[in-house]
């Protein structure tokens, strides 16, 4: 854990989890689809033969319909384990690609930060100077060997120069950790988003076959207990570019653009949704949760307002994608958007007020 402070990272690894273990969780719950599929032939095939078992007694007919029953209902565990394990093969997969960039950006970092101590020693050196401050000096460049003597000043000024390249390394392979970090928290939240509709489509199906009337009419999958679309088929969350730490400098921008910030706690607000305990305000079409809303589209939420939800015009947004671009470069970031006549220092001022939320955004 506590190599990750290197890169100013105190809560241990930022992408936890062994795919490994994971994928053998999916082998297990593939096992698991062919045994409910074995149950569901077994059970078909006594179901065709229940007339000829010519059952008698007070319980025959309950007996009769509970065997009409159940060969659907090891089809819907079937087909819930089957998307349990489709999301946790791809949970694996996605978890490789962003240990491969977190423990990539740790290296670097390690590299940069074992290097500044080096250079910083020779620069306190040179200069008979102390480290400033309790801890690591992380300030150093060539501006600092300014008020020596030649030939000192030439040679603590090239250390110093080096020095701060080594503190930019440290920085992007920080930056970098922290997007695995944010990738590594949307790909668990997809996953966990996909286990949980898994379970409560296969809990809703039966639940509708048991408690429809025995008319020989087909059950509805509909929940009459959730208001809204989800209670037709859980909805997906919304698509990963709304979220901050992927907004790209070519994103598509649009007249409006909301951005959701790490605070909102998106995943649960869709299981909130997908199990009623959402309000459904049917004349605006929208879901109420956690003093967030969204709106239903095409089966997956699209953020509208709230907190974390952060809406931004288009001069807005093509601001907050400048920063990214530059790094969190402010002062070459506005040097280029001031240039256009329609982006104001007022667009620059909210745009920024969202960018202090990415982990390019420094002090």
């Amino acid at each position: 854990m506590e190599q990750w402070q290197v890169l100013d990272i105190y809560d241990g690894d930022p992408t936890p989890g062994e795919p490994a273990s994971i994928r053998a969780m999916a082998a297990d719950s593939r096992r698991a689809v062919g045994e409910a599929d074995e149950h569901g032939t077994r059970l078909r095939a006594i179901a065709a033969l229940s007339g000829a078992l010519a059952l008698r007694g007070d319980f025959a007919a309950t007996v009769e319909q509970e065997l009409a029953l159940l060969p659907a209902e090891a089809k819907a565990l079937a087909d819930a384990h089957l998307a349990c394990t489709r999301a946790l093969s791809s949970f694996a997969d996605e978890l490789e690609r962003v240990q491969r960039q977190s423990r990539s950006a740790l290296q670097r970092g390690m590299a940069a930060d074992s290097q500044y101590r080096s250079l910083l020693d020779q620069f306190c050196a040179l200069t008979r100077r102390s480290p400033r401050g309790s801890g690591i000096w992380r300030g150093l460049t060539e501006s600092d060997a300014s008020g020596e003597r030649e030939p000192v000043y030439s040679m603590a000024s090239s250390v110093g120069r080096s020095a701060r390249l080594c503190e930019a390394e440290r920085q992007e392979a920080r930056a970098s950790a922290l997007q695995a970090k944010g990738l590594y928290q949307e790909a668990a939240g997809r996953c966990a988003t996909a286990i949980r509709a898994a379970t409560l489509t296969s809990t809703r199906l039966n639940a509708a076959r048991r408690s429809a009337p025995d008319t020989g009419a087909s059950s509805s999958t509909t929940s009459g207990r959730i208001a809204g679309p989800a209670g037709k088929k859980p909805q997906l969350p919304p698509h990963p570019r709304h979220n901050l730490e992927r907004v790209q400098p070519g994103s598509r921008t649009k007249a409006a653009n909301t951005v959701v910030l790490p605070t909102a706690d998106v995943t649960k607000d869709i299981d909130d949704i997908n199990s009623g305990r959402a309000t459904w305000d049917a004349g605006r079409q929208r879901y109420v949760v956690n003093g967030r809303t969204y709106i239903p589209k095409d089966g997956r939420m699209v953020p509208e307002s709230g907190p974390g939800l952060e809406a931004l015009d288009h001069q807005e947004y093509e601001s907050l994608k400048a920063y990214i671009r530059f790094d969190g470069d402010l002062d070459a970031a506005d040097a280029e958007l001031s240039r256009d006549p329609y982006n104001t220092p007022a667009h620059r001022a909210r745009a920024l007020e969202v960018f202090r939320h990415h982990s390019k955004y420094q002090e």
